[in-house]
């Protein structure tokens, strides 16, 4: 005789034989995130129970004999006998997801967005929203997106834990909160930035943040510019080997530890973003053709590929599944076991390049910004060593790459350094005459024993627009005030030398907006907004990167700054899906600066200070 065991939290429901363990059917059906069991068999450690037909069973007991009706418990209706205060963060969560036969589950699926940067690695942890199968071809309609979540659902059962609730009280807030694990996104300005918080929201509420994390690229070991890592993987296939292994390494790392953190079992996708460069390395292929001209590269599109493929684990290396069963009515062999069929899955997604200087990381950034009005156009820039411009209006996205070197990033200035503990990243020199610094603190409150170690991208460009508002550097850059180098701070300072590489990278970057809009044919009136981003965004000053001249004045009212916007446009993803990226790549239109005919002269030009 067969009984029908239901499971309404998740609209499941199965047939079972009379007389059949339930807890065995769970792991069957893969509805427990493990054997449900710490007890190693003796089953008396509670951490089974479940409600059936409205009384607190252990299912490991439990044996089948009528239709049953399932309800899984909360923390808070675990007492201590059931569950050890050691395991009492082990217990299932509440809310679950449709089940996948293919997979198992730890209260929902988990997504990972990672931005490879050059010298950073960014990581977004996500719990994605209920029901959800895969990362969409295809982006949600946009029509009245709350209303029918809210007929279906009330606020409070469908996001229990989600960021739906802090984004009542207002996303600034909750990113501001957030921001010394790292926020995704800051918006330092009012007017379109407010707009552009309002487009978020839609993506933000739907998906769970459980952590964001960062930590550095190890493949500085071999240079901390992408030039030299590509001369290295050139130099040896071991050197090439290495270097994959460090990032895939790291990569592995973290995913694993923020699954050991949370107890959970895996990670159902992986979404890398990242310029051509760091996505070939991390591929393990061979980067030659991006190292001399015509600098072409066959990896600007990257099929989904599986853990086993690039050398990431997904899943936790401290949990042993329950061994699954063949549904064979003939015999019942064991079959993936701990993880072994998740490498063969292909769950690693990497977002398309325009061209090989414009790369998945731009167009990351690009996909989530606010479509100008009819006959405007928005300035893009994420700044860094291959600094990307791009324009977009009237559904043309016009790109360009300005080398503008390290120095946004501590490379090659004096006591340059990257945006970490110590850092100098806000200067400003009062009426006084007197230096106004902040530097970034550590976690605790230990801010009065951390003194200025250096200067990172945002402090470098605050002391130049400081210099030039008080009168201490000329046009030419050349400093009046009689010492050389410049005192910043106790053993801190600014040589001449610093200033002319903050020159050459400003004049890079002006000069190829300046090309971009003459090959648009805008001038700064059709301009709507500049939004500006980059792993040191956040910490810009708008007043600064005016005064420094990276942005036109005639532009100082229209700037909005962002934070990482290749890790959140890697983030949207699973929701937007992956049209709108690749529509981005594929239509985007790329201007090699270089070969403008008058990039040179303009180039000189505006190595100047104006």
């Amino acid at each position: 005789m067969k009984y029908t065991v239901s499971i309404p939290e998740i609209d499941l429901s199965f047939e079972v034989e009379e007389g059949a363990n339930l807890l065995t059917e769970l792991i069957l059906h893969k509805v427990f995130p493990n054997d449900g069991s710490y007890c190693g068999g003796v089953r008396d450690c509670g951490r089974c129970a479940i409600i059936s037909n409205g009384v607190k069973v252990l299912s490991c007991k439990t044996y089948i004999n009528c239709d049953l009706t399932l309800q899984y418990l909360d923390l808070s209706q675990m007492s201590i006998k059931d569950s050890p205060e050691n395991d009492r963060n082990l217990i299932r969560r509440r809310r679950m997801l449709s089940v996948d036969r293919g997979k198992y589950y730890s209260g929902g699926k988990i997504g990972v967005a990672v931005d490879l940067g050059t010298t950073t690695i960014h990581y977004a942890f996500v719990e994605l929203p209920s029901g959800y199968k895969k990362i969409p071809d295809r982006g949600k309609k946009k029509e009245n997106p709350r209303k029918n979540r809210q007929e279906e659902f009330s606020q409070e059962e469908y996001y229990p834990d989600s960021i739906k609730m802090r984004i009542a009280e207002g996303l600034r807030e909750f990113l501001e909160n957030e921001k010394k694990e790292g926020a995704i996104l800051e918006v330092s300005c009012k007017g379109k930035g407010e707009e552009f918080l309002s487009e978020i929201r839609d993506i933000f509420e739907e998906l769970n943040v459980l952590k964001i994390s960062s930590s550095i690229n190890p493949q500085v070991a071999f240079g901390g510019d992408i030039i030299s890592r590509i001369s290295a993987s050139l130099n040896s296939s071991d050197a090439r080997e290495t270097l994959k292994s460090l990032v895939t390494t790291s990569i592995s790392y973290e995913i694993c530890k923020f699954l050991i953190e949370k107890d959970l079992y895996e990670v159902d996708y992986v979404v890398i973003s990242g310029n051509v460069t760091m996505i070939t390395l991390l591929l393990g292929e061979d980067a030659s053709s991006i190292s001399q001209h015509p600098y072409k590269s066959n990896y600007l599109t990257v099929y989904p590929k599986t853990p086993f493929e690039t050398q990431i684990q997904v899943y936790n290396p401290q949990k042993h599944r329950a061994t699954i069963f063949s549904f064979s009515t003939d015999s019942s062999p064991e079959i993936e076991k701990s993880g072994e069929y998740l490498n063969n899955v292909p769950i690693i997604h990497f977002i398309p390049a325009i061209s090989t200087f414009v790369g998945g990381d731009f167009v990351s950034g690009l996909s989530i910004l606010p479509e100008p009005g009819k006959g405007k156009y928005s300035i893009f820039i994420d700044m860094g060593t291959n600094t990307e411009i791009g324009i977009v209006g009237e559904g043309r996205y016009i790109v360009g790459s300005a080398p503008a070197g390290p120095c946004f990033e501590g490379g090659n200035i004096s006591c340059g350094m990257r945006a970490e503990v110590g850092a100098i990243y806000s200067y400003f020199i009062n009426e006084n005459g007197v230096a106004e610094i902040r530097i970034f603190e550590g976690k605790e409150n230990d801010s009065d024993n951390i003194k200025p170690l250096g200067i990172c991208g945002s402090g470098l460009i605050d002391i130049i627009a400081e210099l030039r508002r008080t009168g201490l550097l000329e046009d030419e850059g050349i400093l009046l005030n009689g010492e050389n180098p410049f005192r910043v701070a106790e053993d801190i300072n600014l040589s001449q030398k610093d200033i002319r590489e903050f020159q050459l990278a400003k004049s890079a970057i002006i000069t190829g907006i300046e090309i971009l809009m003459e090959k648009v044919g805008i001038g700064h009136k059709d301009v709507e907004n500049v939004f500006v981003s980059g792993g040191f965004s956040e910490a810009i000053s708008i007043k600064s990167l005016i005064n420094s001249g990276i942005i036109p004045k005639e532009l100082s009212d229209r700037c909005v700054t962002l934070g990482n916007t290749s890790l959140f446009g890697a983030t949207s993803i699973f929701l937007k899906g992956r049209n709108s990226f690749s529509k981005i790549a594929k239509t985007g239109e790329y201007v090699d600066f270089v070969a403008e005919e008058n990039f040179q002269s303009k180039f000189i030009e505006n190595i100047r200070f104006k």
